[in-house]
Order: C-alpha cells, then sequence, then structure tokens
C-alpha cells in the first residue's frame, strides 16, 4: 500500500507541473508572499491581509530558497496538490478496501483541475478527516495532539479550513459517544486542549506584530465582504433542450482542398476554367489569397477523374485525396456507422452537453451528495446489522464537512470552486457507491446500481466539461519538450510577464520595472495583483488587490493613508474612465489627488494616446530623469 501511494503521489505530481496554469488571483498571495521576502513586512501590521497567514509565508520561503520567481511556487503548490490526492486514495481505500476504487478516486480529484492557489484546501481537508477518523478509531493522546497540530496549521493556511475540520470532528466524537451525554463534555475537552496549547504561539506572534483585535478586524471584515459578492442568491439552472433529435450529416460528396499554381491562383477565368474541367462544384476560399488554396465539393469522384485533378499542371498540392488508391479520403467510420445505421443518428438532449449544464449538474450533486448519504445511514440504523459506532462517526464527519464546504466555499463562480473541495465529495461518492453494491441481491439492487452507473456516468462527463479536459488534457501538454519549457519559463528571473498575458500587460510591467527604482512601491487602483511581482516592485499603502470594496471602510482608508505617508508610491496607475476606485474609495482617492499629478494618459504602447486606457501619476515629490523608449514616457528612477 505504501508503494501504490508513493506511486499516487509521484503521478499527481508529475501531472500537476505538466498542466500547471497561474491566474491572477493566485498573484494576491504571491504578491504577498514577495512583500514578506523583499520587505520584511507582516500581515496584518503593514499591509491589509484577508487571513491567508501561512500560504503567504509559504510562499515567501520558496521566493527566499529558489529566488524572485516562480519555481518555487509551482513545486509548493504540486506538492500539496499531490499529497491531498494521494491522501483521498487512502482514504477512499479504509473505506472500499479495493485499490482500483482508491485509484479511480484519487484520479477524479486530480481531474477536477484544482486551481493551484487553492492546494491548501486540496490537502488540508482531506488530511484531516485522516487525522479525525484515527482519533475516532483509538482515541489514545498522541492521536489528539496529531489532530490538534493538523487543525492549527490548517487554521495557519486559511482559518475557515480549521473551522470546517473543527466542526467535523465535534459531530464524530459526539456520534461516538452517542447518547451518553455525560461523556460528550470530557470527550470534547480533551481534544480542545491540545488545540489551544498549540494556538498559542501564534496568538502571540499576532499580537506581538499586527495586534489580535486588528488581525480578527481585517479577516472578519474581508470574509463578510467576500461572502456577500460571492453568494448565490439564484441556484444554476439546467438548460435542457430537444429531448430527441437527429444528427445532420454532411452531403456524401467529400471536400477536396486543392492549392493552385501561382499561374492559375492569379488567373482568375484559368482557374474556373480547370474547376469546371475536373467537375469541381461549390468552391470557397480558404486563407488568403496568396495561400492559392480553395476547397470543393466533387459529385464525380472516379479514378480516373482524380487521376486526371492530380496530374494537372495548374494543381501544385491536394488534400482529401488519397494519392496511391486514387479515391477520395473516406469518411469517418463513426460517419460512416450513422449514414449505415440511421438510429446512431439519435441524439439526447443535444445543445445541452454543455460546460454550463456540467456546473449546474456538479452543484446540485455536491448537494445531493450528503442527504443521500444521510437518508442511507438513517436506514442502515435500523437495519439488522447497523454499522460500527466508529463507522457512523467516521461518515458523520465526512457528512458534515462535505454540508459545510457545500454551504461555505461552493459559491459563484460554481466551476473555480469544484476542484478544491472535490476531495471529500469524491471518498462519499465512493462510499454511496460501495452501499449500492452491498445491497442484497435483487430487483432493487439492480435498480440502484443502474441508477449508479448512469449517475457516475453524468458525474464523469461534468467533470470533464467543467474542467475543460477536451484542450487541457492533450499529449502535447505532458509532452517532456513542453513540461521543460513550462518550467524553464517560471524559473526565469526576472520573471517573464508572458506567462500570463502579452500586449498592454507586458508592456506596462516593463515600464514600471525599468522606470521606477528597486525599492520603488507602485498602487494600481484595480485588481491586477500580478503587476507587481512581474515588475519586481512593491505594493503601496497596505493594498495588494483593489477589489469588491474589501477595504474600503473609513478605519482600513485612514490606515491605508498612513501606510502610504509612510512609504509613498513612486507611481500610480489607475485604468482610463473606471469611476470603481474613486467612488469606493473617497479619502484614499482624495488624498492621492492631493499628493500625486498626473503624467499621461496611454495604453503604453509607445503612440500618443490622449484616451489611453490607464491614466499615470507621479508622486510630487518625483522628478523624471528620462524617457523610456518603448513607452515615451517619463522615468523616475
Amino acid at each position: 500500500m505504501r508503494l501504490m501511494l508513493c506511486g499516487v503521489w509521484a503521478a499527481a505530481f508529475l501531472f500537476s507541473v505538466s498542466t500547471y496554469t497561474l491566474l491572477n488571483d493566485h498573484f494576491d498571495r504571491i504578491s504577498r508572499g514577495r512583500q514578506i521576502a523583499q520587505y520584511g513586512e507582516m500581515p496584518f501590521r503593514d499591509f491589509l491581509d484577508p487571513g491567508y497567514f501561512m500560504t503567504e509565508f509559504s510562499s515567501a520561503g520558496m521566493q527566499l530558497l529558489l529566488g524572485d520567481n516562480l519555481l518555487g511556487e509551482m513545486l509548493l503548490d504540486c506538492a500539496f496538490i499531490a499529497g491531498g490526492v494521494t491522501l483521498v486514495a487512502l482514504l477512499s481505500l479504509r473505506f472500499s478496501q479495493s485499490v482500483v476504487a482508491a485509484l479511480a478516486a484519487a484520479l477524479i480529484s486530480l481531474l477536477t483541475f484544482p486551481r493551484p492557489y487553492d492546494f491548501d484546501k486540496v490537502f488540508f481537508y482531506p488530511l484531516g478527516l485522516l487525522l479525525c477518523w484515527r482519533l475516532v478509531e483509538a482515541p489514545t493522546r498522541k492521536r489528539m495532539w496529531a489532530l490538534a497540530c493538523g487543525l492549527v496549521v490548517a487554521a495557519l493556511f486559511r482559518y475557515d479550513t480549521a473551522l470546517y475540520l473543527a466542526a467535523a470532528t465535534i459531530v464524530a466524537m459526539a456520534t461516538l459517544q452517542g447518547s451518553n451525554w455525560r461523556a460528550w463534555a470530557p470527550a470534547l475537552s480533551r481534544c480542545a486542549i491540545p488545540v489551544v496549547c498549540l494556538s498559542l504561539p501564534v496568538l502571540l506572534f499576532l499580537q506581538s506584530t499586527g495586534g489580535l483585535l486588528n488581525t480578527v478586524d481585517q479577516v472578519v471584515d474581508y470574509a463578510r465582504r467576500e461572502g456577500a459578492g460571492t453568494q448565490i442568491s439564484v441556484p444554476p439552472r439546467l438548460s435542457l433542450t430537444a429531448p430527441i433529435s437527429l444528427a445532420a450529416l454532411p452531403s456524401p460528396s467529400q471536400t477536396v482542398i486543392v492549392r493552385w499554381a501561382s499561374s492559375a491562383a492569379e488567373d482568375d477565368i484559368a482557374r474556373i476554367a480547370v474547376e469546371s474541367r475536373h467537375h469541381l462544384i461549390e468552391g470557397a476560399r480558404r486563407g488568403d489569397r496568396a495561400d492559392r488554396t480553395w476547397s470543393y465539393r466533387m459529385n464525380d469522384a472516379s479514378p480516373p477523374r482524380l487521376r486526371e485533378l492530380l496530374q494537372d499542371a495548374a494543381v501544385e498540392d491536394t488534400s482529401g485525396i488519397e494519392r496511391d488508391r486514387s479515391r477520395l479520403t473516406l469518411e469517418p467510420w463513426w460517419i460512416r456507422a450513422q449514414r449505415a445505421v440511421p438510429v446512431l443518428r439519435l441524439r439526447l438532449l443535444a445543445g445541452s452537453w454543455n460546460a454550463d449544464n456540467a456546473n449546474a449538474f456538479l452543484y446540485y450533486l455536491l448537494h445531493l451528495l450528503p442527504l443521500a448519504a444521510i437518508g442511507v445511514l438513517l436506514f442502515n440504523a435500523s437495519s439488522p446489522n447497523p454499522m460500527s459506532r466508529v463507522a457512523m462517526a467516521r461518515l458523520s464527519s465526512l457528512i458534515s464537512l462535505c454540508t459545510a464546504l457545500n454551504v461555505f466555499i461552493l459559491r459563484n463562480p460554481v466551476g473555480a470552486r469544484i476542484g478544491g473541495i472535490a476531495g471529500p465529495a469524491t471518498i462519499l461518492t465512493l462510499w454511496l457507491i460501495h452501499q449500492t453494491c452491498s445491497i442484497q441481491p435483487g430487483m432493487w439492487r439492480r435498480i440502484a446500481r443502474a441508477g449508479a452507473v448512469v449517475a457516475l456516468l453524468l458525474t464523469v462527463w461534468s467533470v470533464a466539461a467543467s474542467a475543460d479536459w477536451q484542450s487541457r488534457l492533450t499529449l502535447a501538454v505532458v509532452s517532456p519538450p513542453h513540461v521543460a519549457s513550462s518550467v524553464g519559463a517560471l524559473a526565469s528571473s526576472p520573471p517573464n510577464p508572458e506567462i500570463i498575458g502579452g500586449g498592454e500587460f507586458t508592456n506596462l510591467v516593463g515600464y514600471v520595472r525599468e522606470c521606477t527604482r528597486p525599492d520603488d512601491r507602485i498602487l494600481l487602483t484595480w485588481f491586477a495583483p500580478e503587476v507587481y511581482f512581474f515588475a519586481q516592485r512593491g505594493f503601496a499603502a497596505g493594498l495588494a488587490t483593489l477589489t469588491g470594496g474589501h477595504w474600503s471602510d473609513a478605519r482600513f482608508q485612514e490606515r491605508s493613508i498612513e501606510l502610504l505617508t509612510a512609504h509613498p508610491a513612486a507611481l500610480v496607475i489607475h485604468r482610463g474612465d473606471d469611476r470603481d476606485f474613486a467612488n469606493g474609495y473617497p479619502r484614499l482617492s482624495e488624498y492621492l489627488h492631493a499628493h500625486y499629478h498626473e503624467i499621461a494618459r496611454t495604453d503604453f504602447s509607445g503612440r500618443s494616446s490622449p484616451d489611453g486606457s490607464y491614466l499615470v501619476v507621479a508622486h510630487n515629490d518625483r522628478v523624471s530623469t528620462a524617457t523610456h523608449g518603448p513607452t515615451s514616457l517619463p522615468c523616475f528612477r
């Protein structure tokens, strides 16, 4: 089993590396980590922070270890994700006692393609379950301290993760004690004491840096605003169209692609004559005129006719003809089968198999799983052979965790959240399938198994559509040259902005990097945390991001002004006509207006742009020292 789990980890790690992608949301953590690594600043004290405490310190540590690049971040994310997938396999093996089922569960959780910045969710949810189950199975002091350590470390990465896992543990311990109410308090206190003891050093550190009340204020206010902004007020709808329809097949006449010789391509009259001679109809140009390529239908595709076309001096090249057999390339076997057997043209719910419906199906499935498990649990309790108290405690902890994740994590956009919470849901799904297989032989067993198979197929399709397997699971993505190229790009220092974007973004990053001093701070008044990292500059005003009004309360604006006064931004960049910042942060906007002056409206292209996409302002004390060649903007080095 250990060898299998090591193999799962290695395979998941390599797969995560080969399919690694970065989104600008991720740089909310990475840029804060850089602020710690390069400036020695502390969350809550030196910049406003939502509570991703250890996530930022981990990123900072990898940057200090491997340099001012993204290689360390990739290794950190992929190692944690691989660890989470391995834990899913281990927990699934405990339920099913089947290696095949455990590997399938691990594979599905991996192929949900969790976003790399959710690595802590992917890892700590199954880890917390494992530690909880071990304690339920044998409540020793060693296992209590192990669980407490897991909860505290999880809280350092994301405080809410520890809350969900603690709730699952409480439910498990209550289930284990059953109706023995007097035993509840001692059991829970024995678990709480190690948590309190291990939390004290962390609380003392936070008090000595940012202050506990200040820390709680920032975390709670951010969580309140984030929850309100991402709450699902209207559940996603399944849009089902065309219950039964017939697929339209292309005309039996195959398409022939012809690249004409220069003489025929430049003389339309000569080309039309050749087309007529070879019975080429419905001609359509492909590409530019310089390509000299057209597509045609050919009703008379006899071997002599095709040989004449291939030997014509006006024809430079063709596609769609098997030259050795002098015949048109055969249609795909699936198309030919549908021509031969018309029933194969039947389509169910044509037009409904899309990512929106896939996300909606997964949303309802994730909410249905705990309810189905509760139903099975209640049914089992009244059966002649109910499961053991320990098994019920394990299952109740899993149900409570999945329920909490559905309520607090499964928010807009649904597709982005599924990967982070897939581990516990996959384990619960496997348990339900296992229960289905254990039903006594008979009609109900056959119905249950058929329903489970249909639900499983729909789930796999939904995961495939939601995670976009079609474009992300290709041989090119996992090929060694691609992996080596991707790793090399992430290891480059200074970091290459083309990793996540080009055009205006690359020019903006280049300007900031080349026209400010390395110790300068800058401020962007929209959500663009990636700019700070790629430009290798710190963010000013304690604001790594400005979005959703998370720090718009008066007390936070005053705090930002204090930080901005202590460490002025060399440059502030606004998006052209964006009024969200001025409306959401009026006090901070007034301060910038009083202490900064406009230097340009630009799109960072190097051309004069009075109506440019961006407004660049500089601190009143900074004087231009040169002109930046690529953008024609003043420099302040």
